[in-house]
């Protein structure tokens, strides 16, 4: 039996946020992209690519500061995917 719904959600190690997660560090991978590093192990591209999506804070090392701790949605997470990164 497969265990659905908030409950289940919380319950996983490192996902207690339903699908909100903590920006502990930027780094960028192998495209020179700009990815944010999730308080659960996971990564997220934080790209600005206007028109589509404006995150003009990316650009800068002032702008990726000011933005941890901040909260992002992880899709990641709420699809139970194993963790990007160990440490």
């Amino acid at each position: 039996m497969v265990e659905t719904g908030p409950a289940s959600l919380t319950a996983r190690k490192g996902c207690t946020k339903l699908m909100k997660q903590t920006i502990t560090d930027f780094d960028v991978d192998e495209n020179r992209d700009w990815r944010a590093k999730l308080g659960c192990g996971q990564y997220q591209h934080v790209r600005h690519d206007p028109p589509l999506i404006s995150r003009e804070w990316t650009l800068s090392a002032t702008g990726r500061e000011q933005r941890i701790g901040a909260e992002l949605e992880c899709r990641k997470c709420d699809d139970r995917t194993p963790r990007d990164c160990t440490d």
